[in-house]
């Protein structure tokens, strides 16, 4: 008789193999959730070891076995339904199982793959990365695992995820089908978590995933090309950080330090279009040359007609350009928030160079325009409207730069205390000319955070001046100005008024005059990012 605590494992492992085994295919996905529920109460008889529970019955080693030859049947099943039910139940087991059914695996690993290969919808695809995807981070604490599971069936899985996700058409990221975009996520994504652990393996498809992620990492809305998720194009620039790893050991650091300068030099030269509507003051204190848009003819449209330097497509107008600046900037960000497999040298020097060159450029405001662009020469070659369309793109461009800024703080701590004084002058002067714009203020709010837990005991008082208007932004998110007081002080300053100019604004303006509890109410919106950042900065 099996011990008294497995018995009600035993009793549910029991229904659970029953329901299986006489419910029609077709009718599993609506009972999966159910089942998945009730694996949980077998972990018990699941994770046991052969020399304790199962060798005191019989019956819990033969359910164990016929759940795992019903898995491996419906992983081959004709129909999608019972495929996706194989798929989902075969995760769960492993899950709950641990090694006791991990190292007996290795069938499904295979009917998994296998389904990968066959025209199922994204859903089922998705469900077999993330079941394939789990199993191999589970194999990496036993490298007996490793070398009979995940070694001879990691080679087909890339394959296999690449087939699913990569372009067919001859120019690829512009017909995408939907299985492919669904995938796409759910692929980088998987990749990020192995290939640090098995840059061996990744490294013969190196180059179709570089290929892939081109389209991916900074991506603009030029053309036909699908709109791109910002969480994916995330994950994207990760991964190619991460592509590092693949290179061999001696050179994974001069990999790294190529693809940085390499998205610098990118950035620097998209800036040299977009900005060209000006004439930079901006002075290099690195190698860079800087621009010298004024002294020279310019293109008539704004584009950059083929790949660049590092292959990343073409792109027409400065909403698309802008777009290739912010991902271009968030790549950088993650060069420096990814670890690497071996030390690297960060070029502090010309990550704040570039910093500086973003926001040497402020949106003017319209009550000293005058004044503005007596300190700021404009480009003559360029029209107003594309000035215009400058000012639009140019903030967003900002809330990239202070995030870049924020990660290089975060990563460097208290070494940063050389580039932190310079940046609060430049994050005070962006934020006063744009602080209209809310994702500005709530990256200003988190980036502020991260520079006074460095410096902030050291702050002059002109220092701590210069952030006033910060601060008191930041306490007018956190309590904006009740509409219905400013309605009363309207009514009260119409009502001292002279007897001709009170007739007159209480004829335009009556509602001003109503009780407060009949005035219209205005809904008060409210901005979860911002009200956080701003309380924690206060």
């Amino acid at each position: 008789m099996a011990p008294r605590d497995f018995e009600p494992a035993i009793a549910a492992l029991r229904a659970v193999t029953y329901r299986l085994s006489s419910t029609p295919t077709g009718q599993l996905p609506q009972l999966v959730p159910h089942l998945a529920n009730s694996l949980v109460t077998c972990k018990s008889v699941l994770s046991s070891t052969e020399s304790s529970a199962r060798k005191n019955t019989s019956e819990a080693s033969f359910l164990i076995h016929k759940l795992g030859t019903k898995l491996s049947s419906l992983l081959q099943d004709r129909t999608i339904e019972g495929r996706w039910a194989a798929v989902v139940l075969v995760k769960s087991t492993i899950e709950l199982g641990g090694w006791e059914v991990l190292h007996k695996s290795d069938g499904w690993v295979r009917g998994l793959l296998g389904v990968l290969g066959k025209p199922d919808p994204p859903t089922t695809k998705k469900l077999c990365i993330i079941a394939l995807t789990r199993i191999f981070i589970l194999t990496r604490d036993y490298p007996t695992l490793v070398r009979e599971i995940t070694t001879p069936s990691l080679p087909t899985f890339v394959s296999s995820c690449l087939s699913n996700v990569a372009p067919r058409s001859a120019t690829p990221g512009k017909q995408q089908s939907v299985v492919q975009t669904a995938l796409l996520q759910t692929v980088l994504e998987a990749f990020c978590a192995l290939l640090p652990r098995h840059p061996n393996v990744f490294r013969t498809y190196q180059s179709q995933i570089h290929s892939l992620l081109l389209y991916v990492i900074a991506p603009s809305t030029t053309g036909a090309r699908a709109p791109v998720p910002l969480e994916t194009s995330g994950i994207a620039q990760r991964l190619f950080v991460l592509l590092h790893y693949c290179a061999p050991k001696t050179a994974s650091s001069e990999e790294w330090d190529k693809s940085l300068k390499n998205t610098m030099a990118n950035v620097h030269d998209t800036a040299d279009k977009i900005f060209r509507a000006v004439v930079e003051d901006w002075e290099p204190t690195t190698a860079r040359t800087a621009s010298r848009t004024g002294d020279q003819a310019i293109e008539h449209e704004l584009q950059q007609p083929t790949p660049d330097s590092m292959g990343l497509p073409g792109w027409t107008g400065i909403f698309a350009g802008s777009e290739r600046m912010i991902g271009l900037l968030a790549l950088l960000n993650q060069h420096i928030a990814t670890s690497t497999s071996s030390a690297v040298i960060l070029p502090i020097g010309s990550i704040a160079d570039l910093l500086s060159r973003v926001f040497s450029l402020a949106v003017p405001s319209a009550r000293d325009t005058k004044e503005w662009q007596s300190s700021v020469t404009l480009n003559k070659q360029v029209g107003k409207e594309e000035r215009e369309r400058l000012w639009t793109v140019l903030p967003d461009i900002h809330v990239a730069a202070v995030e870049l800024l924020t990660v290089l703080v975060e990563r460097l701590g208290s070494a940063a205390v050389a580039i932190v004084h310079g940046a609060l002058d430049q994050l005070a002067w962006i934020f006063a000319a744009e602080r209209w714009s809310i994702a500005l203020r709530t990256a200003t709010y988190a980036s502020l955070i991260r520079l006074l837990e460095i410096v902030g005991p050291t702050l002059t008082k002109p220092s701590v001046d210069s952030l006033g208007k910060i601060m008191q932004s930041c306490c007018d998110d956190l309590l904006p100005a009740d509409p219905s007081t400013a309605l009363k002080d309207k009514a009260s300053g119409s009502h001292v008024n002279g007897n001709k100019n009170s007739q007159a604004s209480s004829s335009s303006n009556a509602d001003a005059f109503l009780n407060s509890t009949a005035a219209p109410k205005q809904a008060r919106t409210s901005f979860d990012g911002l009200q956080t950042a701003a309380s924690a900065l206060l």
